[in-house]
């Protein structure tokens, strides 16, 4: 094959196979046959500087993240108030071009199936957390439990029911008008259709705290026992909309003990058990990726068959998954479009 008939394509792809190879070691006569294939053509050495300055300029994100024990800086990832609503964000003309990565990869995360799926048979499953822990229920709702909780969840047909045995959950509630769903913790029973809510049960009290959407609340005592629990249909005596928190008594005569409206900075700090920090030290893009993926109900989908391997450092909030996205245009050549269903894609720019 003369040399006009292999493309830029192939040799960027030759390069970052070659830089592969040689992160993991080359031995004396790969070594000679990399020096010989560098030499052989003035654009196998470009694209190889080019794709180590891409790698040198990804394990720079670190430097636009905040300390890890503060907030994440908002006007560091904000966009300009005229593009908010854009799709695609591009970069700066003053930013480095961005290549090729230094592994032919293609992938392509799958967002997990969160919808109208409802399984044909009753379904029944308990969560005991050792450690803290995420769980898709069969309907598509998030259940996030805080180290050392249980539950155990009941689905049929015409309810959706979560009994809170002990600790602490963040529900973020899949809509279906037909089947309320409903968190039953101490004597308190709490109905959502489609919202986000934290309960927090202890020996002598049940805490509410809604972060969207409005939950209803029953006071009245019910068994613990979901067999013999009727469904709850009758509309709910007391409501709370986002940024209220409410505190049961669970001996009280007067189970409503305390109502309180929380700022979002009280919100953050009440469920700050659910953030992780990640920390990304020459850590491929596909993997850092997946972490988001994990911990988070918006998705991150690698586009191009050349990125997912670039190394990348850094230190994020696992619930920043925009401001991981914004770090990783800003410091690379990236298209980034954000779909209507929250997910984000990467490609190359052209």
């Amino acid at each position: 094959m003369s040399r006009d008939e292999i493309s830029e394509s192939d040799i960027s792809q030759l390069a970052a196979e070659w830089l592969a190879r040689s992160s993991a070691g080359l031995n004396s006569s790969e070594r000679i046959e990399y020096e010989c294939w560098l030499a052989s053509d003035e654009r196998h050495r470009h694209w190889t500087e080019t794709h180590q300055e891409t790698r040198q300029k990804l394990s720079g994100l670190s430097s636009l993240i905040p300390d890890r024990n503060s907030e994440p800086d908002p006007d560091l990832f904000a966009l300009p108030e005229s593009e908010a609503n854009r799709k695609k964000w591009f970069v700066p003309a003053s930013i480095i071009g961005f290549a090729a990565s230094f592994l032919v990869l293609f992938l392509f995360i799958q967002k997990p199936q969160i919808g109208n799926f409802f399984p044909a048979d009753d379904y029944e499953k308990s969560f005991v957390a050792i450690d803290f822990d995420r769980q898709f229920l069969a309907d598509g709702t998030l259940v996030e439990l805080k180290k050392g909780s249980a539950v155990e969840a009941r689905f049929d047909s015409q309810r959706r029911e979560i009994n809170l045995i002990k600790g602490e959950a963040h529900f973020s509630v899949t809509k279906d008008r037909l089947r309320p769903f409903i968190v039953h913790a101490g004597g308190a029973s709490f109905r959502a259709i489609g919202t986000a809510f934290n309960v927090r049960l202890s020996s002598e009290e049940v805490e509410l705290l809604v972060t969207e959407g409005v939950v209803g609340v029953e006071e009245a005592s019910i068994e613990a026992d979901l067999e013999t629990r009727p469904s709850v249909q009758e509309p709910f005596s007391n409501r709370f909309q986002a940024n209220q928190k409410a505190t049961f008594s669970k001996s009280s005569g007067t189970p409503l003990a305390s109502v309180a409206t929380v700022t979002n900075a009280e919100v953050d700090l009440a469920l700050q058990w659910k953030h992780e920090v990640l920390d990304f030290d020459a850590t491929p893009l596909f993997e850092a990726v997946e972490a988001f993926n994990l911990r988070n109900r918006d998705q991150i989908e690698i586009r191009d068959r050349t990125l997912g391997a670039e190394l990348i450092d850094g230190a994020f909030r696992s619930d920043n998954l925009a401001g991981f996205v914004k770090a990783l245009e800003v410091s690379a050549n990236i298209n980034v479009e954000k779909t209507r269903s929250g997910t984000y894609r990467l490609r190359l720019r052209d």
